[in-house]
């Protein structure tokens, strides 16, 4: 059967190859430490629980307390919360999880320190209790963990580096001292839409940042999302060099700051972190011409106010002899698009006659700006005008972005070209989390979806099915026909499970929807947002050496990857 037939089938029959995965419940009852040194776990009321440590025979009856079965263990076996744990986790006959490593390290036991976040040093105090060798000494632990270390951080970089995208999260840790930390953790989904985090580092700048990720190298690491508690500059900075190490790294955090903002803020900020983002990149690439339009634009935008302000004098004092021009027409005071209009009127000829002779702003290559397309940079912002910001501008916004991008696509004109760069900032601003949104079967989105995501995600599935030589002729078709199927699904497929959990739905599915998964599976990680817990004041407190700690709380979050 083709792959065409499969797809089709897959839409008439729920069931072609697709099966729900269930996963088993645990047992709340075993959550206490103490059930595991009795039998059977939670008996019927008024029958008997018997120890099972080897030559005890007490019983117990249960009345639905567990207070004689602990007074039973802390007096006779000398089990408390730390040692059973402790012991549960040595004498553990799972030891085949542990086969590839060096038999003389003592895994069970690292992982009870890294875990507990307890001192090299609490191996002397269980010698005399027969629960380590008498030959492991603090040393010889640390030396241990440190394999362990490296042996973790190879497996792990082998797995997030064979993910199909990887977003990166910066989060800022203060626990009651003057200075910062910074947590960066990633996240992927695999083919099987098991979803993993892990931690990558804890640093103090962002140039160790930089540096630990070398180390990781990432390839494939497509976003960035800002965890950090308050805006910080300097997240900024780190952006910047993320941005210029990962050419198509995508920044997943300003949507946040453009809700209910006013229309000045967002195109003043987009204009100028598009700029500072760019012109170090063009630059590099040996793109002067675009690198100096880039210049001149933020310089122009982080003086706007000044300029127009000049302009709109000089204007009106040599109106009668220079040029015929309504200013009044124009209220700049309001935002930057009636400014950007106020200097599309004035025109390049009269902008430049008046800048060129103010020493004010010569230095500031405003001659550069690219006046060609301020009309397109007035059809991209007349959504925003006089308004708040709201989700129906953005939409509005980026479908006038779509329609500009698709009209100069091919263009080869140098302004254009910094037009076409900026245009696709603004997409990449929006479109990730509206597409990781649409995706979630579970969100409304997928009923009201934009008509500009909708063809950014057409031309995604599209791209998918033009891998395969039998889709050649008709891959929009197919990928349009899933799409559509994907938006009505809960008509035209009413066997999939909306209850399901997002991941799981996903798995239930990729059958029916292939195109779709594959773009699931880059976009979906974009949906958590669950933040790294760690107390670093406690690993520094316990362990003093930076290496070592850095060790410890990357072993303390990803052990369980081992």
């Amino acid at each position: 059967m083709s792959e065409s037939q499969n797809l089709n089938s897959n839409f008439n029959n729920s069931e072609n190859g697709v099966h729900q995965l269930y996963k088993r419940p645990r047992n709340n009852n075993e959550e206490s430490i103490f059930w595991r040194h009795f039998r059977p776990i939670r008996p019927s009321y008024g029958s008997d629980t018997k120890c099972t440590f080897d030559g005890c025979n007490t019983k117990y009856i249960w009345r639905g307390s567990t207070t004689n079965l602990i007074r039973h263990l802390k007096r006779k076996h000398h089990v408390t919360t730390e040692s059973s744990a402790l012991t549960t986790s040595i004498q553990s006959s799972s030891t085949n999880n542990f086969i590839n490593f060096d038999s003389n390290i003592n895994l069970p036991l690292i992982k009870f320190i890294v875990s507990s976040i307890s001192p090299f040093s609490i191996v002397d105090h269980l010698k005399s209790s027969g629960l380590v060798n008498l030959h492991i000494t603090s040393s010889i632990i640390e030396e241990q963990i440190i394999k362990v270390y490296d042996r973790l951080f190879s497996q792990l970089k082998s797995k997030v580096q064979q993910a199909k995208s990887v977003m990166l999260s910066i989060e800022e840790y203060n626990e009651y001292r003057d200075e910062w930390k910074y947590i960066i953790s990633c996240c992927w989904l695999t083919e099987d839409f098991e979803f993993h985090k892990i931690l990558l580092c804890v640093k103090e700048t962002f140039e160790d940042i930089i540096e630990a990720l070398d180390k990781w190298e990432l390839t494939n690491l497509k976003f960035i999302r800002n965890n950090l508690e308050d805006f910080l500059e300097c997240y900024d900075d780190c952006c910047y060099m993320l941005e210029e190490k990962y050419k198509d790294i995508v920044r997943i955090d300003y949507e946040i700051l453009y809700v209910d903002c006013d229309s000045d803020y967002l195109i003043i900020d987009s204009l100028s972190r598009w700029a500072e983002t760019n012109t170090n990149i063009n630059y590099q690439e040996n793109d002067h011409g675009i690198s100096t339009i880039i210049t001149s634009i933020i310089n122009a935008t982080n003086s706007l106010c000044g300029v127009v302000n000049f302009l709109k004098d000089q204007v009106t004092q040599n109106a009668a002899n220079i040029i015929n021009m309504p200013i009044n027409n124009f209220n700049c005071y309001d935002c930057h698009y009636h400014k950007i209009e106020f200097l599309n009127a004035l025109g390049k000829q009269d902008f430049e006659f008046f800048i060129n002779n103010s020493s004010i702003f010569n230095r500031l290559s405003l001659d550069k700006l690219p006046f060609s397309i301020f009309p397109k940079l007035l059809e991209l912002f007349k959504p925003l005008e006089h308004v708040k910001i709201n989700e129906r501008n953005i939409a509005d916004m980026l479908t006038s972005a779509s329609n500009i991008l698709a009209e100069i696509s091919q263009s080869v004109d140098l302004e254009r070209r910094a037009l076409k760069s900026f245009i696709i900032f603004l997409l990449n601003l929006y479109a990730p989390k509206k597409i990781s949104k649409f995706l979630d079967p579970h969100s409304e989105l997928n009923i009201n979806l934009d008509e500009t995501i909708k063809k950014i995600v057409l031309n995604k599935c599209q791209d998918y099915y033009s891998q395969f030589p039998g889709f050649s002729n008709n891959n929009l078709e197919i990928a349009r026909k899933e799409l559509e199927y994907y938006i009505n699904r809960k008509h035209c497929l009413p066997h999939l499970n909306e209850k399901l959990g997002l991941y799981e739905w996903w798995q239930q599915s990729n059958h029916t929807f292939p195109g779709l998964a594959t773009i699931a599976q880059e976009y979906l990680p974009l949906t958590q947002n669950n933040k790294v817990t760690l107390n670093i004041r406690k690993f520094e407190d316990t362990y003093q050496d930076d290496d070592i700690v850095d060790k410890i709380a990357f072993l303390h979050y990803n052990m369980k990857y081992i």
